[in-house]
C-alpha cells in the first residue's frame, strides 16, 4: 500500500478483505508504521495464525513448512556497520547473548544469574561498558571471550555476539588467554576502604601486607592501589567501577573472620601465608628480638613467663606469646590459614608499648 494515504487506502483495504473473505480467506489487517520493517511486524502474527492452521491435519504439513520458512524470512538481513546495524536505512538495536560465570552473578538480578541471557541496546558499546552498565564491575573480570576468542576490554560488542565473562583468576595463571588485565598479583598486597579495618587486621595477623586507614577516600583508595600495584577490598561497589582500578574486590561477608576466610579463598592465599609476621596496628614486619634488649618495656610477669618476643620496624610494639594466642590461632584455622608447628612457640599477638 505504499503511496496510498488516507480514505482511498482504507476503502481499497476493506474492498480487498471483503472480496477475500467472500471467498473463504482469512485475511489478516496490520498497520505498520515506515520506521520498521514490515515482514518483521508481520512475523509474530503470521506465526500464530499458522499454528492455528497446524491443529488441523490436512493442512498440517504445509503450515510447518511455512513455519520453518518464516523462521528463514521473518527479518530482513542486516547489513553490519562496526556494532550497530541497520536495517531498510534505519538504525536498529544491536542484540547479544550474555553469560556471567562464579561469582560474577552476584552482581546480576535473579533472573539473569547462572544462565545466558539476550540484552540489546543502541549504538556503539566497548564490551568493558556493556558489563559495568548490567552492574558488573570490571576489577571483578579476569577473562571475556566473544564468540570463544579472548578480548580485551576495548572490543566493541557486534549484534549477534556472544559474550562469556569469567571472574579473576588469582589463584591460577590464565595468562595465555586472558587479555583483559595487567598480569595478576602473584605477591598480593592490599589496601582497604575505611569500613574493613578489622579485616585488616586480620590480614596482617595471617603475614599479608595491608594498607587501611579510616578516613581514606575513593579517590585515595584507587591511586593507591595503581601506585603500588595493590588490589582493592572495599564492601563499595562503586569504587570497583573507576577507571583506573585494575584489580579488586567486592567483599560479600560482614563479619571480619568470615571475611578473612573469603579473602583467603578468593585469592587462594593459604600457601602465601606467614602468620604473626607483621604488625597488626601499622603493618610493619616483625623482627625477632633479645629478651634483655626490651625488657624494661615488658610487664615482669610475661618478662618472666616468656623468652621469645619480636618487635615491629614501624612503630617498634612488642609482641610476644600471650594468654591469647590459641584464639588467634583458632582464628586463622577457621580461614584455612595454618600455623606451623615451628611458629608455634614463636611470640605473637599482645602488643606493648
Amino acid at each position: 500500500m505504499v503511496g496510498l494515504r488516507g480514505v482511498g487506502k482504507t476503502v481499497l483495504l476493506d474492498r480487498m478483505r471483503n472480496d477475500a473473505e467472500g471467498s473463504g480467506i482469512q485475511t489478516l489487517r496490520v498497520e505498520a508504521p515506515e520506521s520498521r520493517s514490515l515482514p518483521a511486524i508481520l512475523a509474530p502474527q503470521l506465526r500464530q495464525a499458522l499454528l492455528r492452521l497446524s491443529r488441523d491435519e490436512q493442512a498440517k504439513d504445509l503450515a510447518q513448512r511455512a513455519l520453518r520458512a518464516l523462521a528463514g524470512r521473518a527479518a530482513v538481513p542486516a547489513r553490519r556497520v562496526g556494532p550497530t546495524r541497520f536495517r531498510g536505512g534505519t538504525l536498529v538495536p544491536v542484540v547479544a547473548t550474555l553469560r556471567f560465570y562464579a561469582e560474577l552473578n552476584d552482581f546480576l538480578p535473579a533472573s539473569r544469574r547462572q544462565v545466558a541471557f539476550v540484552h540489546h541496546w543502541d549504538g556503539r558499546v566497548s564490551i568493558k561498558d556493556l558489563i559495568e552498565g548490567l552492574g558488573v564491575p570490571h576489577t571483578a573480570v579476569d577473562l571475556l571471550l566473544a564468540n570463544g576468542e579472548a578480548v580485551g576490554f576495548d572490543y566493541l560488542v557486534a549484534d549477534g555476539d556472544r559474550v562469556a565473562a569469567y571472574p579473576v583468576f588469582e589463584s591460577f595463571d590464565i595468562a595465555p588467554v586472558s587479555r583483559v588485565r595487567p598480569e595478576p598479583l602473584r605477591d598480593p598486597r592490599f589496601v582497604l576502604d575505611a569500613h574493613l579495618g578489622r579485616l585488616a587486621a586480620w590480614l596482617r595477623l595471617a603475614g599479608f601486607d595491608c594498607l587501611y586507614r579510616n578516613d581514606i577516600g575513593d579517590a585515595e583508595l584507587a591511586a593507591t592501589a595503581a601506585r603500588e600495584r595493590r588490589a582493592i577490598l572495599t564492601r563499595d561497589r562503586g569504587v570497583l567501577l573507576r577507571r583506573a582500578v585494575t584489580h579488586g574486590y567486592l567483599v560479600r561477608e560482614t563479619n571480619p573472620e568470615r571475611q578473612l576466610a573469603e579473602v583467603v579463598a578468593r585469592f587462594d592465599l593459604r600457601r602465601l601465608a606467614r602468620p604473626f609476621s607483621r604488625c597488626m596496628r601499622c603493618n610493619s614486619p616483625l623482627d625477632e628480638v633479645e629478651k634483655r634488649a626490651i625488657a624494661h618495656l615488658v610487664p615482669a610477669r610475661s618478662r618472666e613467663a616468656f623468652d621469645q618476643f619480636q618487635r615491629c620496624q614501624g612503630c617498634s610494639r612488642i609482641y610476644w606469646k600471650g594468654s591469647h594466642y590459641e584464639r588467634l590461632v583458632r582464628l586463622l584455622a577457621g580461614a584455612s590459614v595454618p600455623v606451623p608447628d615451628a611458629l608455634q612457640g614463636r611470640p605473637s599477638g599482645r602488643p606493648v608499648g
